[in-house]
């Protein structure tokens, strides 16, 4: 009975992680892109992505990731999204945080298994 309760409040932590977690990140077409819906910008593999921004929220989203990537030290290829996953582009890894050396498995295979 206490191993079955123990399982059912492991289960339900669980859930509520990634409920928590996809509330605002997505992974739309089945892959190689991750799209914040609250900032309303997209990325794959290649970094921030206006034409991908564009598609899931249109033009008005692009616009400004297109003026942000215009920023004098803004680098789109390093990124920390909502949930705090920091991912570098330049190296194709996702990490737990930006401080972190643990690799996120599931974003960096998202971000990355489609590429060269």
């Amino acid at each position: 009975m206490k191993r079955l309760f123990v399982m059912a409040l492991l289960t339900a932590s669980f859930a509520i992680a990634v409920s928590a977690q996809s509330a605002t990140e997505y992974f739309p077409k089945g892959g190689g892109t991750i799209c914040d819906r609250k900032d309303k910008i997209c990325w794959d593999h290649e970094g921030m992505s206006v034409a991908i921004t564009k598609d899931e929220f249109g033009k008005v989203a692009a616009d400004k990731v297109m003026k942000r990537m215009e920023e004098p030290n803004f680098d789109p290829k390093v990124f920390t999204l909502r949930s705090r996953v920091y991912c570098d582009c330049n190296v194709s890894l996702c990490y737990k945080s930006k401080y972190s050396k643990v690799v996120n498995k599931l974003y960096t295979k998202t971000l990355f298994k489609f590429a060269n």
